[in-house]
């Protein structure tokens, strides 16, 4: 089927595909060669997997105040949906965790609830601020924020007049608040790479034809601007970036785990994982699989089980 280098094999496959695969495995190197281990299938080992669900917000916005200007109006959700989910979250059993408690726990350190699930917001507006840091203070619950560095530095600069203003972010002084609230983490959308096109580039991603070792020292730059300027604010540098625009490849994940950070947020792409979850063998360790986690984008006027129905589905099964 293939080989790599690393000591992990996941056997994942597309949810709907009800194949029975099998396969074998064998160790080999220069100077030393296993026998094949004997056939397994596909899904054998599911107790040592445990599953993450990551949702992928924007805004928090009500209906009657979207003026002209909001851009990617199906990214916002309003307060009420926001808060909707979170009671539907409690009251089937999920717990909301912290990319930090995730990085610990594969890593070793720490357990992680029996449903745990990753609420993901981008960006760093003023609703985070305004509307949804107080209805995760209201039902207990985490959320991790990536904030773009440009962005809240100009807002930290000028801050009047944003109650007006349809896109406005959070300056540092809220970003601050709401670590200090123990609900939001503070994590990279990247210092100044949130550009939907700049100079052939895409977001934080290579540019054609560029190769990871060529990218590294625009990756490792940026990180080390934005983990710097989070810390400085919060006392902590969760190393974890959320990939703007989800745009991604292969060669822009190297040159970002080279740079410093251990978990890549990324949007609802195949090449990621093929499950919307992102399974994880708990015994694995973090490695260059688990460190990419696969999110999918909540969008305003949709069931939040539309989501989670396979999650549901799965636990459902385990149950019986």
């Amino acid at each position: 089927m293939g080989s790599g280098d690393k000591n992990v094999f996941y056997d994942v496959k597309e949810e709907d595909d009800n194949i029975p695969y099998w396969y074998r495995v064998r160790c080999f190197g220069d100077r030393f060669e296993s026998v094949w281990s004997e056939p397994c299938q596909v899904g054998t080992d599911q107790k040592k997997v445990f599953y993450l669900p990551v949702l992928m917000y924007h805004e928090f916005v009500p209906l009657d105040e979207r003026g002209e200007g909001n851009i990617f109006d199906e990214d916002y959700i309003t307060p009420d949906e926001f808060e909707n989910d979170l009671i539907w979250l409690k009251e089937n059993g999920y717990t909301t965790i912290t990319v930090a408690d995730l990085i610990g726990f594969l890593e070793g350190e720490g357990t992680l609830p029996e449903k745990p699930i990753l609420l993901t917001i981008d960006d760093g507006k003023y609703s985070v601020y305004k509307r949804a840091m107080p209805l995760l203070l209201k039902y207990g619950m985490k959320a991790s924020l990536s904030v773009i560095g440009s962005e809240i530095d100009s807002a930290t600069e000028s801050p009047d007049g944003r109650e007006s203003l349809p896109d406005s972010f959070c300056t540092w002084d809220e970003i601050k608040a709401m670590h200090d609230s123990g609900a939001i983490e503070i994590v990279s959308h990247s210092q100044n790479l949130h550009k939907f096109s700049q100079s052939g580039r895409h977001g934080a991603d290579v540019s054609e034809g560029e190769t990871a070792e060529q990218y590294l020292p625009i990756a490792q730059t940026d990180a080390k601007l934005i983990l710097g300027k989070i810390e400085q604010v919060t006392g902590e540098a969760v190393p974890a970036l959320a990939y703007p625009y989800s745009i991604r490849s292969d060669e822009s994940d190297k040159a970002w785990l080279a740079s410093g950070y251990k978990i890549l947020l990324c949007g609802n792409d195949h090449e990621v994982s093929t499950s919307r979850l992102n399974p994880m063998i708990s015994e694995a360790g973090l490695n260059d699989h688990s460190a990419r986690l696969r999110r999918i984008g909540r969008i305003g006027g949709t069931p939040l089980l539309t989501y989670l129905r396979s999650y549901e589905d799965l636990t459902a099964q385990n149950a019986s």
